[in-house]
């Protein structure tokens, strides 16, 4: 996983799609989703609010479905995955919020 940062409007409701496959180690795959929060900018978690359904594992891939937010601010969102081996893979992806509308 190699997730930096991902721009959204305030009014999308967008499925995010995380591929493993580049973490995993030979053979290895993924078991679960261990972690998946979302985290404003003051680190108050705000997942209830923002991920309106749980994250979902379709191979070596995770997804996860990302809404709202507030225009100007920023969300943290922490995936950790564990794997078949029994790793723990995590990332975190920087979410920017900014209408356009607003620009």
């Amino acid at each position: 996983m190699t997730p930096t940062y991902w721009g959204k409007q305030p009014d999308e409701v967008r499925q995010l799609e995380f591929d493993i496959s580049p973490a995993l180690a030979s053979g290895d795959s993924v078991l679960s989703v261990d972690v998946c929060k979302i985290y404003d900018s003051s680190d108050a978690d705000v997942t209830d609010s923002m991920v309106p359904s749980s994250a979902a594992v379709s191979g070596n891939k995770v997804y996860v479905t990302v809404q709202g937010g507030t225009h100007g601010e920023y969300y943290w969102l922490e995936l950790r995955v564990v794997t078949a081996n029994a790793d723990y893979i995590e990332d975190d992806l920087k979410i920017i919020v900014k209408d356009k509308k607003s620009v």
